[in-house]
């Protein structure tokens, strides 16, 4: 994905996904996606397999 990006003058809309529960997990994926994108922002952020009654509060704070 770098690399295309790197080869186009497109404005794509990213987006990404993550399964952490908590602020630490969602800040750790949130920042190993900028890096790997080499972007200075992610679009749209999905909390990946949220199941009822799961407490997703500290990765809310986070995004």
């Amino acid at each position: 994905m770098r690399k295309a990006f790197d080869e186009t003058n497109a404005n794509p809309v990213i987006c990404s996904k993550c399964l952490g529960h908590g602020y630490f997990e969602m800040r750790y994926a949130v920042r190993e996606a900028l890096e790997a994108l080499d972007r200075e922002y992610i679009d749209i952020f999905l909390m990946h397999e949220v199941r009822p009654g799961e407490d997703r509060t500290g990765a809310w704070q986070y995004l």
